[in-house]
């Protein structure tokens, strides 16, 4: 009966590590993406305020 009970606590070992590792690597996956998003918006108001800018030069 022990072997059995430590057989089940194995088995939920091994399953919380895999979910804690999937879980890992989709926050790794939004920090990226947001860092991706975040470098585009920056990119976009760069331009904006270049073409401003441009705008009042002449």
């Amino acid at each position: 009966m022990p072997e059995l009970a430590h057989a089940l606590i194995n088995k939920k070992e091994k399953q919380l590590k895999l979910i804690n590792q999937v879980v890992d690597e989709v926050i790794v996956k939004i920090k990226s993406d947001t860092d991706k998003d975040n470098e585009i918006q920056l990119k976009k108001e760069i331009a904006e305020v270049e073409a401003f800018k441009l705008q009042n030069q002449q």
